[in-house]
């Protein structure tokens, strides 16, 4: 909007979500809170389902399912049906009554039919339009320009439309007198598209049209989904449920009195009073809890399930394959990289190759295991005749290894990896010493075996380059709980809560144990899993390093808790798509987000903004960015390592040399090395750091070109007997090769420029990949038809075009197709 936005005042708009009503009861006006941890399945047929399912998510409740129609679809008495099933799945699956959620538009288009899932609970979701207030442009200002212009002053009302709905209008005040009105002005708040319409009617002979050009656009600021999915791979701790589908496993929670805290106020399977870390860690990324893997294996859906992530963590697991046989039925991590093999091969069928590899390289791999080990050993006196402890917690690592390289080898490229806690200090250890102190041997087990995992992660990190990880160090934290149990609301850092015997430890939390009420004062809940509100500051800690150190990768942040050697962030971003010129609304969301700091703390918002270039070797040297315009680049930088960088120097001058080499072959130019400026100091203050970057954004996935020689990219080269070339001087002249290549054109054509223009590469010739093996990865962003003269006539084209389609059906499936 640069073009227009000193000329014409733009006004911003978005539709929030105001109250809802029940289906059969219209003037009933209930409050968002209604599905506050509830189940809930949002039903819609409306052109952008996900905006309103991810709005009604930001409501709190605690699971959310979606049955999607075409947009305008009319529901019938089968989808009554379909509704119908899917309720008593999510009835079943979580044990409460779930709601259903329509939007206003769907009511609005049949109020009857909606009554037929009673005794089921129908809600409508109505919303209001909100103007926000950006660069001096308000729902005020907008008042007073229409009344300046038109001499129209808008007022607010509020009427129920007869299917209940409020429906908000800007009314003439002269609507008394209705031959006197002239404009009539109206804002549907229940219209679901995201450009804000301004209505003009005029009536009567003297009407007139509103000269008045204004652009609002919906903008939804939110806790960003950081990552497309998570995958779970671990123990007890980040158990959400599997050991409840092994029928022979007596490691099961799915009983009182776990769970009591839970949404349900259920067990669910998970060792805890509620959620545990998985959870947690999935709100922090913003996406559901991954369900358990044993819960899906024999759905019809499964593949698709499969796309937000999915658990295989089992209680009682370890790292080696025998550990905890006294339990018969678990599911070892051997085992559970087996099952996300098939994971990846369904995400294969699915997505194809080049699409599943890109999912899950955005995807986030969470490993916790190995506490179950160390009991195990210091269970077995045969381990400890066969081992030292230090053989031992070396043999773990050795053993976790190669199952974090098959997972890697299966996709994953971010990992969150979580260090031992301090096992030495849970209710099941203390209760062994009459002091009921910490057994400070089995604890200096884990501090050897996070070493060992530390350096093995950094072995892993030089040999895969594309590997990124995040490591917590757990041991040091609940250390500092353990020493500063106040610091973080614990009064109770020695007993658990529900249990049996000293200490609630001799016999774990069953049925016929006691449990505490102050439950959020406990730092356990058994005899060695740690609280719903342990587990909560454990991911917030985990959480909140991750944000500082994204914002300041340079820094290794060894005071804290987490070690960094990652490429991936992990923090609040503005929605894909957005891009934003001024940061005034940001700041206001991010301000949100520190409520609970900023009346103790200043807060300071900074970003990283390019100021100029310098020469290597001249330092005084002050070039304007304009040096780099139209230029090949070639950008080299060592961000989070450049103890690396420094010390293979010499290895990393020769692969620069050999990029640049590459570069100027294509391009037939000279490309310019651009490197970033280290910063040269700290500053020691308390400064949260929150860099972005704005750049134009990729607004559509793929662009397919049909056309002549006007928009012709090179297509005719590839027709032998064509003489509708342009493959010879002086076209081409002004290319960035200096070549020609196929366009009628000194340079670059209007195919060129669309592309540059919706965030793209120009879609290249379709006969250029016709005969190319990975061909439909490469038609994934588009493809170009046109062709000068007459030899692909648009008919031919379009029978291309078809050939193309087919392809992408068999990669991405008819939805997927559709959708991209």
């Amino acid at each position: 909007m640069q073009e227009i936005k000193n000329s014409l005042p733009i006004f911003f708009t978005r539709m929030a979500p105001s109250y809802l009503f029940e289906v059969g009861n219209v003037n009933s006006k209930i409050p968002l809170t209604a599905v506050s941890n509830a189940v809930v399945i949002c039903v819609s047929a409306i052109g952008s389902a996900n905006a309103f399912v991810q709005g009604l998510g930001k409501l709190g409740v605690y699971y959310v399912d979606q049955l999607d129609y075409s947009d305008h679809h009319v529901f019938q008495a089968e989808d009554i049906e379909t509704i119908r099933k899917r309720l008593g799945e999510l009835e079943g699956k979580f044990g409460s009554k779930p709601i259903v959620v329509v939007t206003e538009k769907d009511y609005d288009r049949d109020p009857e039919i909606l009554k037929h899932l009673k005794p089921s609970k129908v809600l409508v979701l109505c919303s209001e339009l909100q103007f926000l207030t950006h660069g001096g442009c308000s729902e005020d200002s907008f008042k007073s320009l229409l009344k300046r212009i038109s001499g129209i002053e808008m007022i607010r009302v509020s009427n129920h439309l007869p299917n209940g709905c409020t429906q908000n209008h800007h009314f003439d005040k002269s609507m008394a007198h209705p031959t006197n009105h002239r404009v009539l002005t109206c804002m549907a708040p229940w219209c679901t598209v995201s450009v804000f319409q301004l209505v003009v009617v005029g009536i009567g002979v003297e009407s007139f049209f509103l000269l008045l050009a204004v652009f609002c656009l919906s903008f939804s600021f939110s806790k960003a989904q950081m990552v497309p999915a998570m995958f779970v791979f671990g123990d007890s701790l980040v158990d959400v449920g599997n050991n409840n589908y092994l029928p022979l496993s007596i490691a099961k929670a799915n009983y009182p009195h776990n769970g009591i805290d839970f949404p349900t106020k259920r067990p669910t399977g998970r060792f805890s009073n509620g959620k545990n870390s998985a959870d947690f860690l999935a709100e922090k990324v913003g996406l559901q809890t991954s369900p358990p893997y044993l819960s899906l294996r024999n759905n019809k859906n499964k593949t698709s399930l499969f796309m937000n992530g999915v658990s295989f963590a089992s209680a009682g697991a370890g790292i080696f394959n025998d550990t905890n046989q006294i339990l018969n039925q678990w599911i070892p991590l051997t085992k559970q990289v087996d099952y996300y093999a098939t994971v990846y091969e369904d995400l294969m069928k699915q997505l194809g190759f080049g699409g599943a590899q890109q999912h899950l390289s955005k995807s986030l791999f969470v490993v916790v295991i190995g506490s179950n080990d160390i009991f195990h050993y210091l269970g077995s006196s045969d381990l400890q005749n066969k081992y030292t402890p230090q053989q031992y917690v070396t043999l773990m690592t050795t053993n976790l290894e190669p199952q974090l390289r098959r997972i890697y080898k299966f996709g994953a490229r971010k990992f969150v990896v979580v260090g031992l806690g301090q096992i030495g200090c849970t209710p099941l250890q203390r209760v062994e010493n009459q002091a009921e102190e910490c057994n400070e041997e089995v604890n200096s087990w884990c501090v050897n075996c996070n070493e060992r995992l530390k350096a093995m992660l950094q072995e892993l990190k030089s040999e895969l380059q594309d590997l990124s990880y995040s490591y917590f160090e757990a041991y040091d934290f609940m250390q500092n709980i353990v020493q500063n149990p106040a610091t973080y609301g614990f009064t109770a850092i020695k007993e658990a809560c529900c249990g049996i015997g000293k200490l609630k430890a001799r016999i774990q939390c069953v049925p016929l144990s006691t449990y505490c009420n102050n439950r959020n004062e406990y730092l356990f809940w058994d005899f060695c899993h740690l609280s719903q509100a342990a587990s909560r500051i454990f991911v917030d800690a985990i959480f909140d390093v991750h944000r500082i150190a994204a914002s300041q990768p340079d820094r290794r942040w060894s005071g804290g808790f987490c070690e960094n050697q990652y490429d991936f962030r992990i923090g609040y971003e503005i929605d894909d798509g957005m891009q934003v010129s001024d940061q005034n609304i940001n700041l206001k969301n991010m301000e949100l987000e520190m409520q609970e700091i900023k009346n103790s703390l200043p807060i300071f918002f900074t970003r990283m903004a390019p100021s100029y270039l310098f020469e290597v070797g001249n330092v005084n040297s002050k070039i304007p960015f304009t040096a780099v315009s139209n230029a090949v680049v070639l950008c080299v930088s060592a961000i989070g390592s450049a103890n690396a960088f420094v010390q293979g120097l010499g290895k990393d001058i020769e692969t620069i040399r050999k990029r640049l080499g590459e570069l100027e072959g294509k391009f037939g130019s000279k490309p310019i090395v651009v490197v970033t400026e280290k910063e040269s100091f700290f500053l020691l203050l308390a400064v949260f750091c929150l860099s972005f970057s704005f750049s134009k954004a990729q607004m559509v996935p793929a662009m397919f070109v049909f056309g002549d020689s006007l928009v012709d990219v090179g297509n005719n080269n590839y027709l032998h007997l064509s003489i509708a070339k342009a493959n010879y001087p002086h076209n081409g002249i002004d290319f960035p090769t200096k070549r020609p290549i196929g366009r009628f054109s000194n340079g670059k054509n209007s195919a060129d420029f669309l592309a540059e223009k919706v965030g793209l590469q120009t879609s290249p010739p379709y006969l250029s990949l016709r005969n190319n093996k990975n061909k439909t990865s490469l038609f994934m962003n588009g493809v170009s038809f046109a062709s000068a003269g007459k030899l692909i006539p648009l008919t031919k084209q379009v029978d291309y075009y078809a050939s193309v389609y087919e392809d992408l059906m068999k990669r991405l499936g008819s939805g997927g197709a559709q959708q991209h």
